[in-house]
């Protein structure tokens, strides 16, 4: 829930994904990430994990929102141009942010939760910069890591929704 010194004009509910940050504000933010991004608007879902690692920059899993939010979706893919815009260097979406992104997750990570770092560590596979013709074919190497990632952490529902 928000707080009441926080003027978000959203009220998103009681969704809460309990990340590594000892930051509140870090934490709801994180939480409203994933909600948008669970609903596809992964533009305003970028800006609540950048408010997220704003608040706590040590917060690995902000940095992988952000990197998961620049990456292909559904509704937005190989087919219907998603690779031709995502190939600016910055704005949304840009593989060059998500690259950098999951880079320093996974530096934020080392040592972290396990959770996490399979997160990340998968998602990692997913991009490249600069984007080239075999770009797209990254997603069944991310799509086979997050089938064992899934696998591993079977009865968490917020990993089994991202395969």
């Amino acid at each position: 829930m928000a707080h009441a010194s926080d003027d978000y004009p959203f009220e998103l509910g009681a969704y809460h994904q309990k990340v590594a940050t000892e930051s509140a504000t870090a934490q709801l933010w994180f939480n409203r990430g994933c909600v948008w991004g669970a609903n596809f608007h992964h533009e305003e879902a970028a800006h609540c994990f950048e408010q997220a690692a704003k608040a706590d920059p040590k917060c690995a899993m902000a940095h992988w929102g952000i990197a998961y939010v620049h990456g292909p979706n559904y509704n937005f893919h190989a087919k219907n141009g998603f690779y031709g815009l995502a190939s600016q260097e910055a704005g949304y979406p840009s593989l060059n942010v998500a690259v950098a992104a999951v880079a320093k997750a996974a530096a934020l990570c080392e040592g972290g939760p396990p959770r996490e770092k399979a997160l990340i560590d998968a998602l990692a596979a997913r991009y490249e910069w600069p984007v080239t013709d075999s770009t797209p074919a990254l997603q069944d190497g991310y799509a086979e890591r997050m089938a064992r990632v899934a696998d591993a952490f079977a009865d968490d529902a917020d990993v089994q929704v991202l395969i």
